[in-house]
């Protein structure tokens, strides 16, 4: 058995060692904590600036709706058909399709127009010749 100045000691060197493991558990976790905090404020940093963002879409977008028409992206499909015989028939056939995009999608189909004018001309031109031969 130990002496009571060895078991002293030996109780001195187990309080030294758990003691140096505290410090650096503390250490560890004072670390492990701080980086979190500068995670989470880089998180709040990035979601102000979205917020922004999208404050300031949001006052484009209701500038845009009160004052004018939205930005429209047209595409247009234009079919004309002309046909000449003896009677003259124009067929004009005109197809424009709009679709709208914004923000908020917008779909606007608008406007089949189909014009058609016939025009017929006929011209009849009778020619009669009588010869009359007269002998004596």
């Amino acid at each position: 058995m130990p002496s009571s100045g060895q078991t002293a000691n030996i109780f001195m060197i187990t309080i030294g060692i758990i003691g140096v493991f505290g410090i650096i558990t503390f250490a560890l976790a004072a670390a492990t904590l701080g980086t979190l905090n500068k995670r989470y404020s880089n998180l709040d940093q990035d979601a102000d600036i979205v917020m922004g963002l999208v404050r300031e879409i949001n006052a484009r977008l209701s500038s845009i709706g009160e004052t004018s028409e939205p930005s429209t992206a047209q595409s247009t499909t234009t079919t004309t058909e002309t046909t000449t015989t003896t009677t003259t028939a124009t067929t004009t056939t005109t197809e424009t399709t709009t679709t709208t995009t914004t923000a908020t999608t917008t779909t606007t189909e608008t406007t089949t127009t189909t014009t058609e004018t016939t025009t017929t001309t006929t011209t009849a031109t009778t020619t009669t010749t009588e010869t009359t031969t007269t002998t004596p």
